[in-house]
């Protein structure tokens, strides 16, 4: 089985428990064991806290913090 899914979140730290419930109610759907669903939600949100992070101003001509 192959699921592919794209998800265009905020860059605010709020977007991130989002995008995790959203993997693991997507693998739980899928029947993916609970400990892997588990270890790729970490990592996701370890990838979405990092880009809120340092991804910097989306808006052209606008100051990082």
């Amino acid at each position: 089985m192959s699921i592919w899914w794209s998800l265009h979140l905020r860059r605010e730290a709020a977007s991130v428990p989002l995008a995790r419930r959203l993997l693991i109610g997507t693998m739980e759907t899928a029947g993916v064991d609970p400990d892997i669903s588990y270890d790729l939600s970490v990592a996701l949100s370890e990838a979405c806290a990092n880009a809120v992070e340092h991804g910097g101003d989306a808006a052209p001509g606008g100051s990082e913090a």
